[in-house]
């Protein structure tokens, strides 16, 4: 489960735009991103590390 982040933020800039590119992938090539793309845009104002986890597992399986 992802959860809200009360301390301080990490890289906002830039992972709302690789969020924003995410989402334009999933709409062109990969529909089944969905689910997790809008997960993960959730926390887009305040990301925390485990966030940026969760991101890189998303980005592990774009890989494959």
């Amino acid at each position: 489960h992802l959860a809200e982040n009360n301390s301080k933020s990490v890289f906002q800039l830039v992972y709302s735009r690789v969020i924003g590119n995410l989402k334009y992938l999933m709409s062109g090539t990969r529909p089944g991103l969905a689910y997790s793309s809008s997960r993960l845009s959730r926390y887009t104002s305040n990301p925390n590390a485990y966030i940026l986890k969760a991101f890189g597992w998303v980005l592990t399986y774009l890989r494959l």
